[in-house]
């Protein structure tokens, strides 16, 4: 497996160093934003070269933003085992204890089902006319 790759990023950024941060339709919170982490990362640059005409176009005075470009090179594996193993382990006791719930409503159902059909036998039986002879 060949782990040597090459992977472009892109980054909006004003002439104040803030970076852009896409809120989205009913977004929330700053526009432009002091942390990269928060920042709004393009996989390509056609779309982050689409947000400079519009902030240079509406707010002048700001300046035109930059596009940087970040490469990435390295890629760190995070091993999920581990975390697969407790999901898994959890999903199974919940799953037996789902079982032992089924039982025991199914048990609860079956006796309540049995206490019915005893109580229409006796009805039954004890309304018969007696039919032998003395």
């Amino acid at each position: 497996m060949n782990n040597e790759f090459s992977l472009k990023l892109y980054v909006v950024r004003n002439s104040a160093g803030k970076y852009f941060r896409n809120k989205g339709f009913g977004g929330n919170g700053d526009v432009w934003v002091d942390d990269i982490n928060r920042a709004k990362i393009y996989l390509r640059i056609g779309p982050a070269k689409s947000v400079v005409p519009f902030w240079a176009g509406h707010y002048p005075k700001y300046g035109i933003p930059d596009i940087i470009e970040l490469k990435v090179t390295e890629s760190v594996v995070l091993n999920q085992e581990v975390r697969f193993g407790k999901l898994v382990a959890a999903n199974e006791k919940r799953e037996a204890k789902k079982e032992e719930q089924n039982r025991k409503q199914k048990l609860s159902e079956a006796k309540k089902d049995y206490e019915r059909t005893l109580i229409k036998y006796l009805e039954r039986f004890n309304n018969e006319p007696e039919t032998g002879k003395n």
